[in-house]
């Protein structure tokens, strides 16, 4: 018999001061504070490849009119943050 696969557990790292926030002779400090940022990094761009791929899909099923069906969604907020990462924060 096949075994049962399990998806493995996400390692959790633990947050650290940002790189502004150490000691730059701090070593450790600024080395945990950069691979934060690079995981940070990272993580937002893998979101950002799930919502094209979700707005590519959604091109497909609904044609031209994607932006009626995509305006529900930004209204509902689900999509909104993840879309406009690059953008600054607004007052």
């Amino acid at each position: 018999m096949a075994e049962t696969w399990e998806y493995p557990q996400h390692q959790q790292f633990e947050r650290v001061p940002s790189l502004n926030e150490v000691d730059p002779n701090d070593r450790k400090a600024v080395y945990a504070a950069r691979a934060q940022k690079i995981r940070d990094d990272w993580v937002k761009a893998m979101e950002a490849r799930l919502i094209k791929e979700k707005l590519d899909e959604c091109y497909k099923t609904e044609g031209v009119n994607h932006c009626t069906f995509l305006g529900s969604l930004l209204c509902l907020g689900g999509l909104k943050h993840l879309l406009f990462l690059n953008r600054p924060e607004m007052p």
